[in-house]
Order: structure tokens, then sequence, then C-alpha cells
């Protein structure tokens, strides 16, 4: 989540596209295309975890010194 904007990092689609957040009928907060994986171990958590930040993009500003 950045700007409250909705990015997936686990996806390896080429274009990172904002995904929308949908609300149900009954509360229920969605988000369609969003991937979602079962963590099997510690390792594979740690695997999924060092793919979302290589998919991570950062950037500078002038706002920083």
């Amino acid at each position: 989540m950045y700007n409250e904007k909705i990015y997936d990092l686990i996806s390896s689609k080429i274009s990172k596209e904002e995904l929308e957040i949908r609300e149900s009928k009954n509360g229920d907060v969605q988000i369609p295309e969003l991937i979602t994986l079962e963590v099997t171990s510690l390792y594979h958590a740690f695997e999924i975890l060092a793919l979302g930040l290589h998919n991570r993009v950062t950037g500078s500003t002038m706002a920083n010194a």
C-alpha cells in the first residue's frame, strides 16, 4: 500500500497496476486479482518476502535531505 493505492508485489505481471478495493454488502473488504499464498514453512515465508522486496520500487525525492 502506497498513497492509499494497493499494488501486488507477488504478482508476476510486468506492469504493476493499482488494484481495486471493493466492499461487499456485508462489509467484507475484497481485493480482486490479489494473489494469496499459503505459507508452509518459515523458509517459504522468507522466499515470499524476498520476492516482494525484489519487486518493490523505491525512489528518492527532493523532500528529504
